[in-house]
């Protein structure tokens, strides 16, 4: 299919304690700490930040686990922030405030988003232009496994490649998230698409989504 809201289901965090409808009282989110080993995450309250006139604010449904979050953890990741913090770079979740100038949204909005860490919480506030409503039906699990893999695609396969009808492409990693995401995309595009898999019956798997080339 190259619809990119449907697809095997997708690695997701759920968040789930219940809050009340006041916006300033204290949230929690998760922490990597600095004195356990990767496996472990605690739970911390915050008070909520305040927001710029470009920021949405968002409660969080579910949040991506990415190849960032993981080798975050284990501390090999160079654009994580210093221990402990807070992993999480996409989310999905219901806008709950909106700046000033953050146009094209509404509260109650359904949405998902871009955090670049943070997304870990019961609330996140991200810039206005990271934060995507979603289209109708999709549920707010799947959507938080979306931005990072199809978006990173998008940009690799249209505005840096620009693949076009009759071109070929070449998707190292296509049974992973990102290259998973490239194939559907490519799909519509009527490109031929070549696609690795470390193993034949990845390989199968790939030719079976429509690859030419496995």
């Amino acid at each position: 299919s190259g619809n990119p809201w449907h697809r095997d289901p997708l690695p997701v965090l759920r968040l789930t304690r219940n809050v009340g409808g006041d916006r300033h009282e204290r949230r929690f989110l998760l922490l990597i700490p600095d004195s356990y080993g990767p496996e472990v995450l605690v739970s911390r309250d915050i008070e909520p930040t305040r927001l710029a006139a470009s920021e949405v604010r968002i409660r969080v449904a579910a949040a991506g686990v990415n190849f960032a979050d993981v080798v975050g953890r284990i501390g090999n990741y160079p654009d994580a922030p210093p221990m402990p913090y807070t992993p999480g770079y996409e989310v999905s979740g219901t806008v709950i405030e909106l700046g000033a100038d953050a146009g094209g949204l509404a509260i109650g909005d359904q949405v998902c988003a871009f955090t670049r860490f943070g997304g870990y919480s019961e609330e996140v506030v991200t810039r206005a232009e990271a934060v995507f409503p979603l289209p109708a039906g999709v549920d707010l699990v799947t959507a938080a496994g979306v931005p990072v893999t199809y978006l990173t695609a998008r940009t690799c396969l249209f505005e840096v490649g620009d693949l076009r009808p009759g071109k070929r492409v070449l998707i190292l990693g296509g049974a992973g998230g990102v290259g998973s995401a490239a194939i559907q995309l490519a799909l519509p595009a009527q490109a031929t698409i070549l696609a690795t898999a470390g193993s034949a019956a990845k390989c199968d798997w790939m030719r079976a989504q429509g690859v030419h080339h496995a």
